[in-house]
């Protein structure tokens, strides 16, 4: 942890490296006061923290002219920061007091007096509540690939907080990528899209992000050229970064040596937004503590899918159907769960029938499958009807970083069937209370599950429950008191540091 000790008069105070500095009186108060990155900017309880000139209350009080050491830090807000106390200039007297507790003057090294406020008691109860977003503005920008329904309902609900601005630059693959409505669902959402087949224009994106002056980037990823562009920009450095992905950690060569071909990049980052705790270990890997992470990234609006469970329970009877969503492909592992179908089937007098909802390479091996039917892609916003029409939900990936679509049945009230490989499973399934946990490729346990489920369907409600609960922590309203409490602590490190 570094430390910033800073006194009056800076005229006594000698300089022993940059951003620290010593003081034989330390203002009366205590003989030093130590910066850190998790208890505000003074360690001292109770005490005042000195701040260099410079300083500005949130976005309503220009920056103070430069009268303070080059080296000594400028803090972008004030107010942001959590600090028991701050020094602000007597232009900003009026201000201070409409907004402070109380304040009171102590003569200033320089002859003039300095206004010390408490913080406010909006500050304290954020970090009692998490409700950061009541304290200060905040103008939040994510560089993304790729759009998810679930995803944009986190953005729009972010946007809707009071004195939140967020703005989303999206890059897409490619122009005829219409399996989702992309336009569609960022409206009302300042956006702008990005073609990764077009050649990116560098400047025009740095003038877009300058344009909006945002307080806090987070960023998906490295490997998009557009997120690269602006991490990497001289421009932005003085921006704290949020670095966001979610693949989780595997012993294989690319990710055991990523810390040491990413170490330049990463190290622009003061933290980690993933989806739980599998990538949670790999951003240990790749080099942030374990306070730096935050998990939770992928999350959904739980209301129309809670509408799902609650239709189902008026009926009082859980739909003999099983349910599939996610695509076609390899590593979902079509084959499997097709081959599992059929062999719970041959040992059931009354099996239920299984529904998929994708597309895909491998939507051949649905066709002409007894019980199988192929409800093709549905988007995202007509799902819930489809998951509140059938009694369980059944998954077989061999590789699933995460899984939004267990997080969707889950808030809809669905017992859960999937493998050991779904990252979702540490988090949102727990075996034998709210689903079944089968190894990958497991064809047996897989159809066993599926007999299980049919044989004790007076357990499903209860199951449905528990999913609710474990779910919970996941909708967009709890992500939105994550990120913002991740953002305004990233600002406050940025200001220390």
């Amino acid at each position: 942890m570094r430390e910033d000790n800073y006194s009056r008069p800076r005229s006594e105070c000698r300089s022993r490296s940059r951003n620290r500095w010593e003081c034989p009186d330390a203002m009366h108060m205590h003989d030093e006061i130590t910066f850190g990155s998790t208890s505000g900017l003074a360690s001292v309880p109770n005490e005042p923290a000195y701040l260099p000139r410079g300083g500005r209350l949130a976005e309503e009080i220009p920056r103070m002219p430069e009268r303070r050491h080059p080296d000594a830090f400028a803090p972008r807000r004030l107010f942001d920061h959590g600090c028991e106390r701050a020094a602000v200039l007597p232009r900003d007297f009026n201000a201070v007091t409409q907004v402070c507790e109380g304040h009171r003057e102590l003569p200033d090294g320089d002859g003039q007096p300095a206004v010390v406020f408490q913080r406010t008691r909006d500050h304290q109860d954020a970090e009692q509540t998490g409700h950061y977003d009541r304290i200060a503005s905040m103008k939040i920008a994510f560089f993304w690939t790729g759009v998810t329904g679930p995803m944009v309902s986190c953005w729009k609900a972010l946007a809707c907080q009071p004195g939140v601005r967020v703005k989303v630059f999206v890059e897409l693959a490619r122009r005829d990528d219409s399996a989702f409505d992309h336009l569609e669902m960022l409206d009302g959402l300042d956006s702008e899209v990005l073609f990764s087949e077009d050649q990116l224009d560098r400047n025009a994106l740095g003038h877009a992000v300058r344009a909006f002056d945002p307080d806090v980037i987070i960023a998906i990823g490295w490997r998009s050229p557009m997120v690269r562009s602006v991490v990497e920009s001289s421009a932005f450095a003085g921006v704290p970064k949020i670095f966001a992905f979610d693949m989780p950690f595997a012993w294989s060569l690319r990710k055991l040596v990523a810390p040491i071909i990413l170490r330049r990049y990463l190290r622009r980052f003061v933290a980690a937004l993933v989806p739980g705790e599998r990538s949670a270990r790999y951003a240990r890997h790749l080099g942030f503590r374990p306070d730096q992470i935050e998990t939770g990234l992928i999350s959904l609006d739980t209301v129309p899918f809670l509408a799902a469970d609650r239709r189902r329970r008026v009926e009082h009877a859980f739909p003999r159907r099983f349910l599939y969503v996610g695509r076609y492909a390899r590593e979902k592992r079509i084959d499997v769960l097709i081959h599992a179908y059929s062999r719970y089937r041959s040992t059931t007098q009354a099996p239920w029938e299984l529904s998929c909802c994708g597309m895909g390479p491998l939507a051949p091996l649905l066709a002409g499958q007894p019980g199988v039917t192929d409800l093709g892609f549905v988007q995202p916003r007509d799902l819930p009807p489809v998951y509140a029409a059938h009694g369980a939900f059944v998954i077989t990936s061999d590789y699933e970083p995460w899984g939004m679509v267990i997080a969707e049945a889950a808030a809809s009230g669905l017992p859960i069937i999937c493998t050991d490989a779904c990252g979702a499973r540490l988090e949102v399934v727990r075996h034998g209370e709210n689903g079944i946990v089968c190894a990958k490729g497991d064809t047996a346990a897989i159809a066993s599950a599926m007999k299980w489920v049919t044989d004790h369907e007076e357990s499903l409600p209860a199951m449905g429950s528990r999913s609710l609960e474990l779910v919970s922590p996941y909708s967009s309203h709890e992500w939105v008191h994550r990120v913002l409490r991740r953002c305004h602590e990233a600002v406050k490190l940025s200001s220390i540091v």
